[in-house]
């Protein structure tokens, strides 16, 4: 995405992902860009002049599919904890934004005591932040798939406006960067169906189960 707007501007200098198959993905798309397995291993020192870091750490502590919201344990849980070492880079490498993305659940689990901890942290490294909840149907895909953006920013710098985020959202189909996807109907009941039904998936395609975890992520 990163890519789509800034072109041959845009230079990525690393990835951390500890799945396998994630990384194969990598490797194709961004051939030669180093790969790191786990987040909890790396040191800030080793990265310099890092204008941006961007992540979405892991969210089955936070998710409302978590026991249907019940037994959430946050950001103190094992895996929505990762937080932590994310949020200690982004404090050794000070770089000039940190977007961070997860589930709407971030903003109520534990009673809402985990995003003041994520605005908290922030703060306390010397960022402001701005953020929203976005749809994946505002911008043509045929599920809901809500998610909340964070954008944080150093003090020192002052954002010239508000982010508008239905401004995004119209930016964003203006430039047709979402294309030719046809909406459907993935209501089940009175809920929205947490993914949609692949289309034209064959039984038998190599690596199924992991591209579709891949698309989900």
């Amino acid at each position: 995405a990163a890519e789509w707007v800034w072109g041959d501007e845009l230079e990525i200098v690393a990835f951390c992902e500890i799945e396998k198959y994630a990384q194969k993905v990598l490797q194709k798309n961004f051939p030669g860009v180093p790969i790191h397995e786990d987040i909890t291993k790396l040191n800030g020192k080793d990265f310099k002049n890092i204008d941006i870091i961007t992540g979405g750490f892991p969210c089955q502590d936070i998710s409302y599919a978590k026991q249907h919201g019940e037994g959430r344990q946050g950001l103190v849980g094992e895996r929505s904890g990762l937080w932590s070492y994310m949020w200690n880079l982004c404090g050794e490498i000070r770089p000039k934004y940190i977007i961070v993305e997860n589930v709407p659940g971030i903003i109520t689990s534990n009673n809402g005591s985990d995003f003041r901890r994520l605005l908290s942290d922030i703060s306390k490294i010397g960022y402001n932040a701005q953020w929203g909840c976005l749809y994946a149907s505002s911008i043509g895909a045929a599920h809901h798939r809500e998610r909340m953006f964070m954008v944080a920013y150093s003090n020192g710098i002052r954002l010239q406006e508000i982010f508008d985020w239905e401004s995004i959202i119209y930016e964003t189909q203006r430039k047709k960067v979402m294309r030719d996807i046809t909406r459907t109907n993935v209501m089940v009941g009175n809920y929205w169906a947490s993914e949609p039904i692949p289309l034209r998936v064959a039984n038998g395609i190599p690596n199924r189960v992991d591209r579709l975890k891949g698309l989900g992520n």
